[in-house]
């Protein structure tokens, strides 16, 4: 029987807290987990989530990720997104 390599295995998860400050901006701090090639990781994440225009949201999990939202119509989405 083989044995597994711990460094081929990979996993990643988050914990967040978050606080609504208005109906466009939430505010949030929390951890981020990684395990890959035989090391464990955890980083301090940062969470902001603003809703500049009915059409366009900004929302970012530092540092894991950044990602920008247009809705030019309820029916049509478009993403931009930075790991």
């Amino acid at each position: 029987m083989r044995e597994v390599d711990d460094r081929t295995l990979r996993l990643s998860g988050a914990a967040l807290t978050t606080y609504a400050a208005s109906d466009c901006l939430t505010l949030g701090a929390g951890v981020i987990a990684s395990y890959g090639f035989g090391e464990f990781l955890v980083l301090p994440g940062v969470y902001v989530s603003w809703r500049a225009r009915d059409w366009l949201t900004l929302e970012t999990m530092l540092p894991a990720f950044a990602r920008a939202t247009v809705t030019p119509k309820r029916a049509i989405r478009f993403n931009v997104i930075s790991m």
